[in-house]
């Protein structure tokens, strides 16, 4: 039943940017205005990002499977149809070869070398109304308050069809978002190798977010996968006055169906510096949980520590270490260590814009940070 909802919303969609594009242009460029502005009217450039990194991953029978130098590039950009931008074409492009993997080798220490850049994601999405967003095609997961530890990778995709609402002055939430789609060919990023996959259906969700002023969020939904159900909730909570910390953030899993199971994360931020915050945190997947969440963590008893440091207005680096704590079972991830650096080619210019846009691969916060 929700998955007719959805796709009968995504009828609606279809009718509604039918009808847009039959209507004249609004704001032609006048004559004299620059070649930016123009292209400003017809593109929403979000994301233009370069990275590497060096990683180490070793199992947990002591041996390293992973010790490698890996690059990664990524652009995100919309083509908008009206001057608002109310109807648009997302475009999400990188590098990496699978649902949990965005990066390319540089065949450096383990691994060839490779080079595979793709159009990851590509979506309509449409606001007829205030408060009202449809969307179809190849987009990311949507998380709330949790991250990739407990949902899925940071990198993650999809085919399908959503619906949210933002509208708290009618609702007791702020967001109510409701998906139905199909997530599988984990190594086939390319979205128009996937975009068959609109006609089946393995995926529903139906999430909500509230928010309490900029101290308090919370999240909750309910996903049926593979037609195993399962319910998470997350909370974040801003606390500058504790000193010690500066937010928290704790999320939780029970898999209702199957494997029946649960787990959860905790994670903490605090800032040291202007340009240096430090987070950490423990996290517990069962054993059956499987490859969709994050690969920084994965099943078992992990505690994480991430450190970003601001270097220059367009550059950044972050240092990940994880270690496997008291686990009963073998784990791919016993001890893993990351240093990242990124360059952001957009930040000078785009700043302001980009911390109201939400992050190119998962649609919410970028990692296990708050």
């Amino acid at each position: 039943m929700v998955g007719m909802t959805v796709r009968l919303c995504t009828i609606a969609l279809s009718v509604a940017l039918a009808g847009f594009a039959s209507q004249p242009v609004l704001g032609q460029t006048p004559e004299g205005r620059s070649t930016a502005a123009s292209l400003d009217r017809w593109i929403d450039l979000q994301t233009a990002e370069l990275e590497t990194r060096y990683r180490v991953i070793e199992n947990s029978a002591d041996v390293v499977t992973t010790n490698h130098w890996q690059h990664k590039q990524s652009l995100r950009a919309a083509l908008k149809f009206d001057p608002a931008g109310r109807y648009r074409l997302n475009l999400f492009a990188g590098t990496g070869g699978s649902f949990t993997g965005s990066w390319d080798s540089t065949g450096v220490g383990t691994g060839e070398p490779d080079w595979s850049p793709r159009v990851r994601l590509l979506y309509l999405s449409a606001a007829p109304i205030e408060g009202l967003e449809l969307q179809t095609g190849g987009f990311a997961p949507i998380r709330g308050e949790s991250t990739e530890i407990t949902t899925y990778d940071n990198d993650a995709y999809m085919v399908g069809e959503r619906v949210t609402l933002r509208r708290p002055e009618r609702l007791f939430v702020d967001e109510l978002s409701v998906t139905a789609g199909f997530i599988g060919e984990l190594d086939e990023p390319n979205v128009f190798e996937r975009l068959d996959g609109l006609g089946e259906h393995n995926y529903t969700q139906i999430l909500v977010a509230k928010r309490f002023g900029e101290r308090v969020g919370l999240s909750a939904d309910w996903t049926s996968l593979f037609g195993i159900s399962t319910f998470r909730n997350g909370l974040r909570l801003q606390l500058p006055e504790a000193r010690v910390i500066d937010g928290l953030r704790f999320e939780h899993y029970a898999r209702v169906e199957g494997d029946a199971a649960y787990g959860f994360a905790i994670t903490v931020e605090k800032r040291l510096t202007r340009r240096i915050v430090a987070s950490g945190g423990f996290s517990d997947l069962d054993g059956a949980y499987g490859p969709l969440p994050g690969d920084r963590y994965g099943p078992g008893h992990k505690l994480f520590t991430i450190t970003r440091f601001t270097l220059a207005p367009q550059w950044a680096a972050h240092v990940f270490y994880g270690h496997a704590v008291t686990n009963d079972f073998p784990v791919s991830s016993a001890r893993r260590f990351d240093i990242v650096l990124t360059f952001n080619a957009l930040r000078p210019a785009t700043a302001h814009n980009r911390r109201r846009t939400q992050d190119p691969k998962s649609g919410q916060g970028r990692s296990a940070g708050l």
